[in-house]
């Protein structure tokens, strides 16, 4: 309980900074885990430069992208309707759900809320008491007060029913991350094995080129021993993730490939928040390169809309 309250606590008093001095907010906070002092006079860094785009760059049409039930209109109005999961249900609450006429694999997720689902499957039944208090938790997290994402502010939180997507080896589904800038897939990364295995992670992400050659760069989780293989329809993504990606700067976008049929997955446009290390470090100013600050007019903040 205490520990509860000391974090609710902290979460206050760094909105309070944020409200105070964006800048010295998102300063402090990347400076603790990345190790170096974000500049936003002169942002080189991949890192630094989401940072930036957090306070300085707005496009409203993106806080419908975040959504993960508004963004399937957006997917579907670029032509790509046939991507989208099948729809179970949207709710405004868990009480809202009736699991009776649910099917038996699917997944839950909250709508304004990033990377946490809730898997039912044969191999993982529904645990209610569980699956609550985790929604409970997903419905009252704000990623715009803790790092000042802009895109989720004011988003109505609720909860998605989607069609769970079967991969081939019985494990979750391999989940492709294209890194889009003004509408060119420049690198991406897979994330497979997710999960754990002996209280141990086992998720891994594998960063490669659009053209499938490895990039050794570690930014969150350990990489493959291997090489995997190249997709048959991996040209075909490209092309989706350019389609969906080339109304913005810059923004992330996921796609699952489980028997060569490509599903959509979500939009992202802050990776990690801008708060990942890359190993080797030459890889944030690499990839901070393909950000061009200059092509983007610099707005008012969000919380000024």
């Amino acid at each position: 309980m205490i520990r509860r309250l000391g974090k609710q606590l902290k979460i206050r008093l760094n909105f309070l900074l944020f409200k105070i001095n964006r800048e010295k907010f998102l300063i402090r906070k990347c400076n603790k885990l990345l190790g170096y002092k974000i500049n936003f006079s002169n942002p080189q860094t991949y890192n630094e430069k989401i940072q930036w785009l957090k306070l300085y760059w707005y496009d409203e049409k993106a806080k419908t992208c975040v959504d993960k039930f508004l963004v399937r209109d957006y997917v579907e109005k670029k032509g790509y309707k046939d991507i989208l999961n099948e729809l179970y249900g949207v709710y405004n609450n868990f009480d809202d759900i009736n699991f009776d006429v649910l099917p038996n694999s699917y997944v839950l997720k909250a709508t304004h809320n990033s990377g946490d689902v809730i898997i039912v499957n044969e191999n993982k039944p529904l645990n209610m008491k569980i699956a609550r208090k985790k929604l409970d938790k997903l419905m009252k997290t704000s990623y715009f007060q803790q790092s000042q994402e802009w895109v989720y502010k004011d988003l109505k939180p609720r909860i998605i029913c989607e069609e769970y997507i079967e991969s081939e080896n019985n494990k979750q589904a391999k989940d492709y991350k294209f890194f889009c800038f003004e509408g060119k897939v420049k690198f991406l990364f897979v994330a497979s094995d997710r999960g754990y295995s002996n209280g141990k992670v086992t998720t891994k992400f594998d960063f490669y080129t659009p053209e499938w050659n490895k990039i050794d760069v570690q930014n969150g989780y350990p990489q493959s021993e291997y090489i995997m293989d190249k997709p048959k329809n991996l040209d075909e993504m490209i092309k989706i993730a350019e389609t969906l990606s080339k109304d913005f700067p810059h923004v992330r976008v996921d796609l699952y490939n489980e028997y060569n049929e490509i599903r959509f997955g979500e939009l992202t446009f802050f990776h990690f928040s801008g708060t990942t290390k890359f190993d080797p470090f030459d890889f944030d100013q690499k990839f901070g390169q393909f950000i061009d600050l200059s092509k983007i007019k610099k707005t008012v903040y969000a919380d000024e809309k």
